[in-house]
């Protein structure tokens, strides 16, 4: 079994620290124990398989570790149990892990990264599609993190060890929450690469240089008719 000593520091942002509120603080937390264990179930597993929920992810946990008196840290441990994730975490080691965390993260909260740790580098190369598929599934527990950001005005902070993974603030908040829409439809080629016939969304790709990003449909899928789901399937 491996513990990887981890930590969700608030400090000030746009805003002096004080106090953390409390609901806006328990909402980050909660956010941030699924992005570890979703990332690290889906990075130690090989990336084939994004994880859906938190109890589908086997061998590994989050628990709390004595708080810190200050801004505000909370000490947690990733707890690595099974036997083929230690030997996959043994491999990618544990800064090439926090790398490719850092690159699934980038995608989703708008910051540009590229790892410079060779086996994290490996992973990413081989990996690259699915990372972007992780990515996708922890943009809902990022905008629970980013709740004391929103509401107080401060960063949020995620670290191994000490050391900074990833840092939310104002700007990420601000990217997350960015839609622009065109007044006109414009009509582009692009080939998918991914399709979930259950709810219409996926990934697909402009370039072959490009990474791909995802797509949903213009309206709710139960919506769409039989036919017109066909034929989005045989596409």
């Amino acid at each position: 079994m491996t513990d990887i000593p981890m930590e969700v520091y608030f400090n000030t942002g746009e805003e002096e620290f004080d106090s953390l509120d409390f609901n806006g603080g328990a909402k980050a937390l909660e956010g941030a124990s699924e992005v570890a264990i979703i990332s690290a179930g889906a990075v130690l597993d090989g990336g084939a398989d994004t994880p859906k929920k938190i109890s589908s992810v086997k061998g590994i946990h989050a628990k709390f570790k004595a708080s810190f008196e200050g801004s505000f840290k909370q000490h947690f441990i990733l707890s690595v149990k099974g036997k083929e994730q230690n030997h996959a975490l043994v491999e990618l080691g544990e800064q090439g892990f926090s790398e490719v965390v850092r690159f699934i993260i980038s995608k989703a909260v708008g910051f540009d990264y590229e790892a410079g740790d060779a086996r994290a580098k490996k992973w990413i190369a081989k990996n690259r599609e699915n990372a972007l598929s992780i990515s996708d599934r922890l943009i809902e527990p990022l905008l629970r993190m980013h709740k004391p950001v929103e509401r107080q005005g401060y960063i949020v902070s995620f670290r191994r060890r000490g050391k900074e993974i990833f840092t939310l603030n104002k700007s990420t908040l601000d990217y997350m929450r960015k839609e622009t829409k065109e007044k006109e439809s414009i009509l582009i080629k692009v080939g998918i690469s991914r399709f979930n016939s259950r709810t219409g969304t996926g990934r697909c790709i402009h370039g072959m240089e490009e990474d791909s990003i995802s797509f949903s449909p213009a309206m709710a899928w139960k919506k769409y008719t039989t036919n017109q789901k066909k034929s989005c399937r045989r596409t």
